[in-house]
């Protein structure tokens, strides 16, 4: 396999971003790489050719753990296994922001995933968002709405995250509603409050379109459940 170059094109001119001039680096990861292999040896077609020297000199297993990284490797840690078991752990796919780099494993063969972290550069290049400063659970959310679902021309729009609809067995969770959803994601004590709210103003506001009109409640809903699920660890 390799980076769906033409895709990636795509996204660049969509999202208004490019991956020369702002930097985005984007490194197909196979599966039964080790976690610690330095990207400088993966072969060319698996990475962009923007990948800088010190991009190429870490790996998969530092961009996950960061300062965590020394700590895994040892014959326990994530550094014995595979990115394929390993990455899974990060949802086979992520965009690293301290880096701008997007990676993704080789056998995700659904382009809305390449997409999708193509999304997050966009975020975070032209509004400053990204899972630094804002709430990840809210980020994706806004970032599935204006960012991956454009791409589902022949297949159902994505409507949640992690879950796959909005009910849930717990008390705690079924008791919530979208106004306490804001109330705590925009608290005053909330550090992420200013772009929190930013986020959820566009996402109220991309849900008034005609795209969304049978589906609004059942986004809201879920963006409620995996918000809490998330805050509370339940």
């Amino acid at each position: 396999m390799a980076i769906d170059l033409v895709l990636l094109a795509q996204c660049e001119q969509e999202f208004g971003i490019n991956c020369v001039d702002d930097g985005i680096k984007v490194v197909e990861v196979p599966d039964q790489t080790q976690m610690d292999e330095k990207f400088e040896h993966y072969d060319a077609n698996h990475k962009t050719a923007n990948l800088d020297t010190t991009i190429q000199n870490v790996s998969l297993l530092d961009l996950c753990y960061g300062q965590y990284a020394d700590q895994e490797r040892n014959p326990e840690g994530a550094a014995s296994v595979t990115a394929a078991i390993g990455l899974d752990q990060f949802g086979g796919g992520g965009y690293m922001y301290p880096y701008r780099v997007i990676v993704y494993l080789e056998s995700n063969t659904n382009h809305f995933t390449l997409r999708h972290e193509m999304g997050h550069a966009k975020q975070d290049i032209k509004m400053g968002l990204n899972t630094g400063n804002s709430n990840h659970i809210i980020l994706d959310y806004h970032n599935i709405l204006y960012n991956e679902n454009p791409g589902h021309v022949n297949s159902p729009p994505r409507l949640c995250y992690l879950e796959t609809n909005f009910q849930s067995p717990n008390p705690r969770l079924k008791s919530l509603t979208w106004d306490d959803f804001i109330k705590h994601a925009t608290d005053q004590g909330n550090l992420q409050r200013n772009n929190n709210q930013t986020l959820i103003t566009e996402i109220e506001t991309i849900l008034t379109s005609q795209d969304y009109t049978d589906s609004a409640y059942m986004i809201k809903m879920n963006l409620v459940l995996e918000y809490f699920k998330d805050i509370l660890h339940l």
